[in-house]
């Protein structure tokens, strides 16, 4: 939902991820420490290693998105055209994030 959301909801289910994921560490902590380390099967609801995939996808989506924001500020504050080897380097982003995205749902490449 978040990779096909726009803001604010894609950053809201962001957030979301990220605290199931730091409470499901918190969890497997507590039990650990409760149990004298020994694993018991049981510790956890498991949910950090399904999440920190997405969450991974998602900051990923957001450092992308910062330095395209960051490039079409310099150009437009120097007033200068897109070289051949910028474009080349924001498609193959778009690129690697369309493969990335398309581990967890499905996006049309037009898109």
């Amino acid at each position: 939902m978040a990779i096909r959301s726009g803001e604010p909801f894609k950053l809201q289910i962001y957030e979301f991820l990220h605290t199931l994921a730091q409470s499901d560490l918190q969890s497997q902590f507590s039990d650990i420490h409760l149990k004298n380390g020994e694993d018991q099967g049981d510790s956890g609801t498991g949910l950090g290693v399904l999440l920190s995939p997405m969450i991974k996808v998602l900051d990923e989506m957001y450092r992308a998105q910062d330095d395209l924001i960051k490039k079409i500020r310099n150009h437009d504050n120097a007033k200068k055209e897109w070289t051949d080897d910028e474009l080349k380097k924001l498609y193959e982003t778009h690129e690697r994030l369309l493969d990335l995205v398309s581990l967890f749902c499905y996006v049309p490449r037009t898109k």
